[in-house]
């Protein structure tokens, strides 16, 4: 996968070369999950704020909740609090995507938004 996502995302990495970009925003859908799994597991650390719709991901957590996504049956999957049931299918390929571009641009940080692409 990392072989095809470095053929394939050479514009990424070029921009990125230019703007040096240090936090990932991550727009609904799977980066809504992971933070209602965040949720589920630590809610002191990531609690449900009324009227806020940015929220930042340490990413430690992030890889430590995306870590046992990828070694789960989807059947575990299924069973874990804050799971959307239809991110089933793909949160374990979102989760290695992400991982793989915090890595590769050496981001420091992560934001999870509550607004799609769409909304802006």
């Amino acid at each position: 996968m990392e072989s095809y996502f470095d053929e394939q995302l050479v514009p990424l990495f070029d921009s990125a070369k230019k703007h040096k970009p240090q936090i990932l925003i991550g727009a609904s859908g799977a980066f809504d999950t992971l933070f209602s799994l965040l949720q589920a597991e630590m809610p002191g650390k990531y609690p449900v704020v009324s009227g806020v719709y940015s929220r930042k991901i340490e990413l430690a957590d992030h890889f430590g909740i995306s870590e046992k996504i990828i070694r789960s049956k989807r059947k575990d999957l299924g069973m874990m609090k804050g799971m959307d049931p239809a991110r089933i299918e793909m949160i374990i390929y979102a989760c290695l995507f992400i991982n793989y571009v915090i890595k590769k641009l050496t981001l420091t940080g992560m934001i999870q938004s509550e607004f799609s692409l769409k909304e802006g």
